[in-house]
């Protein structure tokens, strides 16, 4: 005690603790009341827990998009939009953009929680005289990965359409 500067700090003064009267943030009280229990420390604010990342290169068993469902959806929406039109030039593409975003919406709402990017193509043509061959090539695994995809058709007198839906697990 004898080097303190008697100018700056009196000698009846007490040397400050080692540690803040508050410990962090979270703490209501001082560092003494940590130790017993009382009403605010059963109502402190928890910190959010923040999930790692799964890395998950394929889905679960269970989250796996079923090929008939997903033919079903597919051929419903299909009939449902196209069994009134008539084939127009100017409208096809308006046609096949909407209708292709119809069947992605659906493919949405029948599996809510997926990690499926849903990509859908419709192709609508007149069925007069013509013919229509389409290809499509992608690199992926179906077992493993659970990438999946449908073909669906839909023709009349009127207009037929080509619907490709691929569902690729992310």
């Amino acid at each position: 005690m004898e080097s303190r500067n008697p100018s700056i700090i009196p000698k009846d003064a007490h040397r400050p603790s080692v540690f803040p009267r508050r410990v962090s943030k979270w703490s209501i009280g001082s560092r003494k009341s940590l130790g017993r229990s009382s009403l605010f420390g059963i109502y402190r604010v928890m910190k959010s827990v923040k999930y790692e990342n799964t890395y998950r290169t394929g889905p679960k068993r269970t989250d796996r998009i079923s090929e008939e469902k997903l033919k079903e959806i597919v051929n419903e929406t299909m009939v449902a939009v196209l069994e009134s039109e008539v084939y127009n030039p100017q409208r096809a593409q308006t046609l096949s953009v909407n209708l292709s975003n119809q069947l992605r919406k659906y493919v949405h709402e029948a599996y809510p929680k997926s990690r499926y990017k849903i990509i859908a193509q419709v192709t609508v043509g007149s069925p007069e005289g013509c013919s229509i061959i389409m290809t499509s090539r992608a690199l992926w695994n179906p077992k493993e990965c659970g990438d999946t995809f449908v073909e669906a058709t839909f023709s009349n007198t009127k207009i037929f359409a080509v619907a490709l839906v691929f569902c690729l697990y992310y």
